[in-house]
């Protein structure tokens, strides 16, 4: 069944907190939820599969800058590989069109940059259109009990 994208709704946050924590290291606590959700510059959709949220996307919109944070992403580990991350992708950038913005971006780990590693996300972002700039970001994560530098990937929002 082909899953439905929509804007997030207060009781979809069990299903989107255990996606979190299946998808980060660091999984946002209730309140860093809370938190994200009364943003406003903030945008939360849900994929969904039988009316059960199975991915969940986080992005943030900067109208100055003209350009759109994706600041988490998470499919439910059963459900990957299936399109549903590269859909919500999709959704926010038609959402970035709309509201004329002329980039995305996203700051990765660099420790989920290791093409052929199985917790690898580069190649993905590079096939859904994002391509890593310069220069690296220092110090984005902590991990492991060390600082992690992180990539920048941006795509460009085309109206084609």
């Amino acid at each position: 069944m082909e899953p439905i994208i929509r804007k997030f709704l207060d009781q979809d946050i069990n299903y989107v907190m255990d996606i979190d924590l299946k998808s980060y290291f660091t999984p946002f606590t209730l309140d860093e939820w809370r938190a994200i959700a009364d943003d406003a510059t903030c945008e939360l959709l849900v994929a969904t599969c039988e009316g059960v949220p199975v991915g969940v996307v986080i992005w943030r919109k900067n109208r100055k800058e003209k350009e759109g944070e994706i600041v988490r992403l998470g499919v439910k580990p059963c459900e990957r590989n299936s399109g549903i991350g590269s859909q919500l992708l999709e959704a926010v950038e038609y959402e970035a069109l709309r509201v004329r913005l002329d980039k995305l971006y996203m700051v990765v780990p660099e420790v989920k940059c290791s093409p052929g590693d199985p917790d690898d996300v580069s190649v993905w972002l590079r096939v859904n259109g994002f391509r890593a700039t310069l220069p690296i970001i220092p110090a984005v994560t902590q991990m492991y009990g060390r600082s992690i530098d992180g990539y920048r990937f941006e795509k460009p929002v085309r109206n084609d």
